[in-house]
């Protein structure tokens, strides 16, 4: 015999078990059918866009990384970050197929065709741009003040 303790506590577990799973049922659904958007270059590429490339400073790994610069009103401003795909740490990522490869493209890939591709690149590397352009940013060395 089952006692009325022992009914509620069941009871009770197969109701918040059911809640959770009806409340994760699109996460389970992403984990076991998951979609895949593919990657689209950068659509302007001729259009007078310069390309720098450098590395990130945003941790000590020291990320390679290839930045847009535009003219905006006659001045050079930066429109985008992404992984530089040369650079040993960036893994190289074609667009068309979604192919990543582990390996960095060779030294002898000219440059313009590497603009066909996109290396990646973490969170902290692309929101370099908020860095270069944060209103609080210190912009000179800071003077102690007082004795």
């Amino acid at each position: 015999m089952v006692s009325r303790r022992s009914f509620v506590k069941g009871v009770l577990g197969l109701a918040a078990a059911g809640t959770f799973a009806a409340g994760y049922a699109p996460v389970i659904e992403q984990i076991v059918k998951p979609t895949y958007t593919p990657i689209k270059p950068d659509p302007s590429i001729d259009e007078g866009a310069k390309f720098v490339y450098s590395t990130c400073l945003g941790c000590n790994v020291r990320c390679g990384i290839r930045a847009k610069v535009v003219e905006k009103d006659g001045v050079s401003v930066v429109e985008r970050i992404e992984g530089n795909p040369y650079h040993p740490y960036n893994r190289v990522v074609d667009p068309s197929s979604q192919y990543s490869r582990l390996d960095p493209l060779p030294y002898t890939t000219p440059v313009r065709e590497s603009l066909n591709y996109v290396g990646t690149l973490c969170a902290r590397g692309q929101d370099g741009i908020h860095y270069l352009y944060d209103p609080y940013r210190i912009k000179s060395p800071l003077k102690r003040a007082g004795p």
